[in-house]
């Protein structure tokens, strides 16, 4: 018996809740917020045609009907504040045009912290900073409704859960749909077009990547193909957007993409490629997070904000692609990107910079890449900054880089190589050529050919027991260097140096005026660098046609010489250029031939 009662306690408490609901219409001139402060929980509230001038609160579990989207706007009485504010669960707000809220991330319509279990529906939200934006949010679903015109977003979901998005269109905003550290959401039917970026994700943990989101949903007319826990598959290439995750030995290729977050995702995956993507008007062209051992290849990316960026990802070969002409970086290894291969990229035409690695990357190499013409006002063509450690930058042509400078390293960047180098030609606020600002130690800079740099050839700014030789420096300012612990010279060991001599040790100076009597190949006197630090080995140019070095001119420079144009062995330009065109051939070994056998016949004029 006592069940009983309990039960019909329970029926008839039910039926308290449900018996007060009731039904309120709202016309023109009233307020819709007046009509939500007077019903009470489980109320209708019908708005009829019209204009209504005010930012909503629903605070309460209510459901708002307006006649439809084509005949109801509700307008941001103040653009500060979200149109519909919505901070209970189980809402229903359906046939409403929300616009207006244009202050910083408000929205049309908001579901804000711990909102659960709502239904946004048939709704048209437009000229709003965010058109529908789900704040800490879940179990909520986006039915039918349109997202134009917003300033910034059209559908955002951040750090929301298990929501359901259903033919939806976002258009005209600068994001479409973007799911921000959020997990499990359906996706179905929607379509995004026309938005600067119309689909991304980003998150910081696996589970921001679990999304439900089948090929129903489209970006610019194509599908979008997003796999979780995928296998040796290959995407197909009609896609608009692709997004991989926890999957392995993947295939991207042969794709145009363009206007999205990402036009390729690529997360916690490994073993996968990525070849032959155009990607271009997007945030960015390629994007790997936390992915191991990928090969991005032959790809061209260009007019994103970034082209290819690698976050939180080891052991990638990143080879042979074109990444220009994007706004910040054009290839950019960021958070602890180790031990990846940057190899025969063409990394030019940038705004910003060319190739950067930061925040304790380490273990990369940089190896034979272009990075030209990046700039103006910009970081340059290489840029390494934040704690980035034993990188390698090996091979590379830097020329014609507007920005701190050629190759710029900076903040606590320590025991990184740069070797080998083309620096020329490059206009910097810190060093035009290669430059060091503040806490950098333990780098070695040798074997650079740096040429033509404003305002300095190398530039040093609180960094010191840095290791500077076989350089070749000529700028109008080859070096300045305020600090007293930089070394500018190693011991002598057998060369050829950078300039053809017999033996390495010191740097080659345009403007160095010293000699060298005994013909060893480095100055008789040192060559000072500011007021405290001095080049003990400073090398000398050798004669034109001189190719040992030795001081004569002779048939072993001959022999030295046609091994040369034979066999490809070691001849400095500036020795072996006998006529100066830039070029080392049969007519240069004429020409020394005849200067031996008649030095007042003919003339040596290499070009150096």
């Amino acid at each position: 018996m006592k069940q009983y009662i309990t039960a019909a306690i329970l029926i008839l408490a039910a039926f308290a809740c449900t018996a007060g609901a009731a039904d309120h219409d709202v016309y023109e001139n009233d307020s819709i917020q007046v009509a939500i402060n007077s019903a009470t929980t489980g109320d209708t509230i019908y708005v009829h045609i019209g204009t209504y001038t005010e930012n909503i609160i629903v605070n309460k579990t209510l459901t708002l009907r307006g006649d439809g989207a084509d005949v109801v706007t509700v307008q941001a009485a103040s653009a500060a504040e979200h149109v519909f504010n919505v901070t209970a669960d189980y809402v229903n707000i359906a046939g409403f045009t929300a616009t207006g809220a244009t202050g910083n991330t408000k929205a049309g319509f908001y579901l804000g912290s711990g909102v659960d279990h709502c239904n946004v529906s048939y709704n048209n939200a437009l000229n709003s900073n965010r058109s529908i934006y789900l704040n800490s949010s879940s179990n909520n679903t986006l039915t039918g409704n349109i997202a134009n015109s917003g300033d910034y977003r059209g559908i955002l979901l951040s750090d929301s859960s298990n929501n359901t998005l259903r033919e939806n269109t976002a258009s005209g905003n600068i994001r479409g749909i973007y799911l921000r550290h959020s997990s499990n959401n359906r996706l179905e039917n929607n379509v995004m077009t026309g938005n600067s970026y119309n689909f991304g994700i980003l998150g910081e943990n696996p589970s921001h990547y679990i999304q439900k989101i089948d090929t129903s949903n489209t970006v610019g007319g194509k599908p979008i193909y997003y796999g979780v826990g995928l296998h040796d598959q290959e995407v197909s290439d009609d896609a608009g957007y692709v997004g991989i995750v926890n999957s392995t030995n993947m295939t991207v290729r042969d794709m145009r993409l363009t206007g999205n977050l990402q036009g390729v995702l690529l997360v916690y995956s490994t073993g996968s490629t990525i070849t032959n993507i155009t990607g271009y008007n997007g945030q960015c062209g390629i994007y790997l997070y936390n992915s191991t051992n990928n090969i991005v290849v032959d790809n061209n990316v260009f007019d994103n904000t970034y082209g290819i960026y690698i976050e939180h990802s080891c052991n990638n070969t990143i080879t042979k692609n074109v990444a220009n002409s994007n706004t910040l970086y054009n290839i950019d290894l960021v958070a602890s990107s180790n031990d990846n291969t940057v190899s025969d990229n063409n990394a030019s035409g940038g705004d910003y910079c060319g190739i950067a690695m930061g925040l304790s990357s380490n273990k990369n190499t940089v190896v034979n890449n272009t990075a030209n013409s990046n700039g103006p006002g910009g970081a340059g063509g290489i840029l390494l900054y934040a704690s980035c450690e034993y990188n390698n930058i090996v091979n590379n042509i830097v020329s014609s880089n507007d920005g701190h400078a050629g190759i710029f390293i900076f903040d606590s960047c320590r025991h990184n190589n740069i070797m080998d180098n083309t620096i020329n030609s490059n206009i910097g606020a810190y060093g035009g050529g290669i430059g060091l600002y503040n806490n950098l130690n333990n780098n070695v800079i040798a074997g650079n050919t740096v040429i033509d740099n404003t305002p300095n050839g190398m530039w040093f700014y609180n960094s010191d027991s840095n290791f500077i030789y076989n350089n070749h420096f000529a700028n109008t300012v080859n070096a300045h260097d305020d600090g007293t612990g930089n070394i500018w010279n190693t011991t002598p060991t057998t060369g050829p140096n950078i300039v053809g001599g017999p033996d390495i040790g010191g740097n080659y100076w345009s403007d160095y005026a010293g000699t060298d009597n005994n013909n060893d190949g480095f100055g008789d006197t040192l060559h000072l660098i500011g007021s405290s630090n001095r080049d003990y080995l400073p090398l000398v140019m050798p004669m034109c046609g001189d190719m040992t070095g030795d001081g004569n001119i002779d048939t072993v420079d001959l022999l030295r010489l046609l091994e040369h144009v034979v066999t490809g062995t070691h001849v400095h330009a500036c020795v072996g250029d006998i006529d100066g065109n830039g070029h080392i051939n049969v007519l240069d070994v004429r020409l020394l031939m005849g200067y031996i056998n008649d030095s007042t016949g003919y003339s040596l004029n290499c070009g150096c």
